[in-house]
């Protein structure tokens, strides 16, 4: 199988989207007290079952979906599984914005991300940009 960057813009989107994906995937995998203290966890203790969750469930998943995005980023069902993904984590945020009382300069700045990710990998599946 050969490995070729993407060409258009309809294939950069997601490509572009997976590839932060990957980023934050691994950040949280290597690094994961560092990313609990930038969500804002700066006094709390990591135990070992956190930072366990946090590398498995958060990074794990996270770096995994976007490495198979990057390698196969022409494959609509997979850009739809990344913007769907992302789709839903924002309107995760959104809920909690308003059930938590969470609003926050982060939260809103994080918000945005979500959906920019969720656009970029949505926009060539569903047909808003030319294939």
């Amino acid at each position: 199988m050969q490995f070729v960057l993407p060409q258009s813009l309809a294939d950069w989107l997601p490509f572009a989207a997976a590839l932060v994906t990957v980023l934050y995937g691994l950040w949280v995998l290597i690094a994961p007290g560092m990313a609990f203290q930038t969500i804002g966890e700066r006094d709390r203790r990591y135990h070992a079952r956190s930072l366990a969750s946090a590398r498995g469930d958060i990074g794990g998943f996270h770096l995994g979906v976007g490495l198979m995005v990057l390698a196969m980023y022409d494959q609509p069902f997979l850009q739809l599984a990344l913007g769907a993904g992302w789709l839903i984590a924002a309107f995760g945020r959104l809920v909690s914005l308003a059930a938590d009382r969470s609003f926050a300069f982060e939260n809103a700045v994080r918000l945005l991300v979500s959906l920019a990710l969720a656009g970029l990998s949505l926009a060539p599946p569903l047909g808003y940009l030319p294939v």
